[in-house]
C-alpha cells in the first residue's frame, strides 16, 4: 500500500483519487489544479470532496459531495463555482 502524508497537495487524477486509501486514521490532499478543493479519505474508505476558502478573514470548510458519486471534474467544477461566488463577496 501505497504512503501518503496526512495532509498533502498535488494534480489529483480520477486513477489517483479511485486508488486512494487512507493508512489509518484521516487524510486530506489538496488539488494542485484546483484551488481550495481537496478530497479527504477516511481509514474506512469514505471519500469526501471539500471546498476551503476565505471570507471576512475567517477560514471555512463545505462539503461538495462523496466519492465516486462526486467524480473529479464535477468537483472541480463546484469548487470554481463556490469560488466565483466568495470572489463576489458572496457566501458559497
Amino acid at each position: 500500500m501505497q504512503k501518503f502524508p496526512r495532509v498533502s497537495r498535488q494534480a489529483l487524477t480520477d486513477r489517483f483519487v479511485k486508488a486512494l486509501k487512507a493508512p489509518d486514521g484521516r487524510i486530506e490532499i489538496g488539488d494542485a489544479r484546483c484551488r481550495g478543493l481537496s478530497i479527504r479519505c477516511t481509514s474506512a474508505g469514505i471519500k469526501t470532496w471539500t471546498f476551503a476558502y476565505k471570507l471576512n478573514g475567517r477560514m471555512r470548510r463545505i462539503t461538495l459531495g462523496e466519492y465516486p458519486d462526486l467524480g473529479l471534474s464535477e468537483a472541480r467544477e463546484h469548487a470554481d463555482e463556490r469560488r466565483r461566488q466568495r470572489n463576489g463577496g458572496n457566501e458559497p
